[in-house]
């Protein structure tokens, strides 16, 4: 049994990085030095506590939590909290200070082997937190020359890091590094295949149906695909549908927490697997498709008209009921079907008579080769002036974006520059700034696709084998491809009492055709002019 005049003794030890942990040299040398120390001067060890692999901050260090914890537990009779160095102990004096009057309340003493102070003194307490701000300067100053080094090895092309993203592994070069030798980011064919397989899942689904990010991770689960051994999750579908790396510009510094502490993102090259303007499509249809946005049955309908079908007389949008236990199928009005029959004066619509009534009328004037070409020498026509009417709106998204991209650098220097203690007030900013960030480069794209038509894709010829295809997706109005086919050219159905109107696209429908969507069953273009609004204007030509 232990003298019980024998000082008791705790032993704290740690790492902040992970090298340290794989090579073993830090906590070996920690430890024995400090038992060493120990048993020299007759300190009876009651128990030992070791971070590894961890940063300096609190939260990160369990084990710092739980020796706490312990140590000033009534029961536990520690005298001595014993580290090798105070900067193992806590990362700044305003931590150490913390901690050290902590324990000297409840009468235990911080000691270190590489410093010799007595705490139990104003003079060693004095000595004790300016060793703190001195090991505090120090690790800020390590900080700095850290970052400048990392910055500058990204700025050359290299990767930082461990692991890089899914559809890229790294490739080691003839150069040295602190550890081994530097490396660059090459295309992993396999994992490369899968990405583009996602996308081409999400852009033109499967089988004529759409499919979002949850389904597309379902179809790789079940045929096995792997993700690094792991299962594919919708959350890592919308990364690998949202990552710029995918474009040829690998992010270093906008990917994480560490963002402000590091400064601006840093662009490395990296092997391409997506186009640039395909990656901007598919952010604006990630926008388009979000829930917040669009409920998932416009997304993925289930009924033809389910989605892009409103009431006329109250604007409510018309969803599909049944009646005598499914025998009959119904487009009702979705405020008179939640508050009742009074809540408005619109009937319940058959659903086969009124989808094959769309499709009679879609088909006889608008599907004609007349009606087609007529629309497409519109668009050749005014596609100028909408360009012109769009650049203006282009400049001033383009001048918001410089705005909110100078706040984020402001933002990242004042943090970088400055001990600042309202940590949640700086997240609740950092994260405003993104969204409005993310909401410009939305709407940019956006305007981007409204006149993507490109040159010498509207070719008169193309017309009758195009329409022909059109008709025959469309003489199958259960099927999802009619569906998907149907949203190409109309955007939006309203019923009133004795009319209905159909809105739809002149550059969605010479788009279209320019990029052959209906036979990729893509989504619904969303553009501005429409061909059939309010029977005032855009009307079939005569014959």
């Amino acid at each position: 049994m232990a003298d019980t005049h024998m000082p008791r003794v705790v032993l704290y030890a740690r790492v902040s990085t992970d090298r340290q942990v794989e090579f073993n040299v830090s906590i070996p040398s920690q430890l024995g030095a400090l038992k060493s120390y120990c048993e020299d001067h007759n300190w009876h060890v009651v128990g030992q506590f070791i971070d590894e692999g961890v940063s300096g901050t609190l939260e990160s260090r369990p084990k710092f939590q739980e020796m706490m914890r312990f140590v000033l537990d009534d029961g536990a009779a520690v005298d001595i909290v014993f580290t090798y160095s105070l900067s193992r102990f806590a990362r700044n004096v305003e931590t150490l200070t913390k901690y050290l009057f902590s324990l000297r309340h409840a009468g235990i003493a911080i000691k270190s082997l590489t410093e010799d102070y007595d705490d139990q003194t104003a003079m060693g307490r004095l000595m004790t937190i300016m060793s703190g701000t001195i090991d505090e300067m120090r690790i800020a100053d390590d900080r700095k020359h850290t970052i400048r080094a990392l910055r500058k090895n990204a700025e050359d092309g290299f990767f930082n890091g461990s692991r890089p993203p899914f559809g890229y592994m790294t490739q080691a070069t003839d150069l040295p590094a602190r550890s081994g030798r530097k490396k660059k980011v090459v295309l992993h064919e396999g994992e490369a295949d899968v990405v583009r397989q996602i996308w081409d899942l999400y852009e033109f689904g499967q089988g004529g149906m759409s499919m979002g990010m949850k389904n597309i991770a379902v179809y790789l689960n079940e045929r096995g695909i792997p993700r690094r051994g792991a299962k594919w999750t919708a959350e890592y579908v919308r990364w690998v549908l949202s990552d710029t790396v995918y474009t040829g510009a690998l992010m270093y510094g906008g990917r994480g927490k560490r963002t402000g502490k590091i400064g601006p993102p840093i662009s490395i090259t990296v092997p391409q697997i997506v186009a640039s303007d395909r990656f901007e499509r598919i952010k604006v249809r990630r926008h388009e498709r979000s829930p917040t946005k669009n409920p998932p049955t416009h997304v993925s309908p289930t009924g033809l008209l389910t989605g892009i079908i409103r009431c006329g007389l109250c604007g409510s949008a018309m969803t599909k009921s049944t009646g005598k236990r499914g025998r009959y199928r119904y487009y009702k009005c979705t405020k008179r079907n939640s508050l009742g029959n009074d809540a408005c004066e619109s009937v319940n619509l058959p659903a086969p008579k009124l989808e094959s009534l769309v499709l009679d009328v879609l088909c006889e004037r608008v599907l004609t080769r007349e009606r087609y070409q007529a629309i497409l020498e519109d668009c050749k026509k005014n596609i100028a002036n909408i360009q012109r009417h769009e650049s203006a709106e282009t400049r001033e998204l383009l001048d918001a974006k410089k705005s909110v991209e100078r706040k984020i650098a402001l933002l990242c220097s004042v943090i970088e520059g400055a001990q600042l203690n309202d940590k949640a007030y700086i997240a609740r900013r950092a994260r405003e700034l993104e969204r409005d960030l993310a909401s410009v480069e939305v709407r940019l794209a956006d305007l981007k696709l409204k006149v993507v038509v490109p040159e010498g894709s509207l070719d008169d010829e193309k017309v009758p084998a195009f329409l022909d295809h059109v008709r025959q997706v469309l003489s199958d109005p259960t099927s999802p491809e009619a569906r998907a086919c149907l949203r190409t050219f109309v955007s939006e159905i309203r019923v009133y009492r004795d009319e209905s109107t159909i809105k739809g696209s002149y550059l969605g429908a010479a788009q279209a055709l320019a990029e052959d969507s209906v036979a990729h069953a893509r989504g619904v273009p969303k553009f501005t002019s429409k061909w059939r609004a309010w029977q005032d204007s855009n009307l079939q030509p005569s014959a």
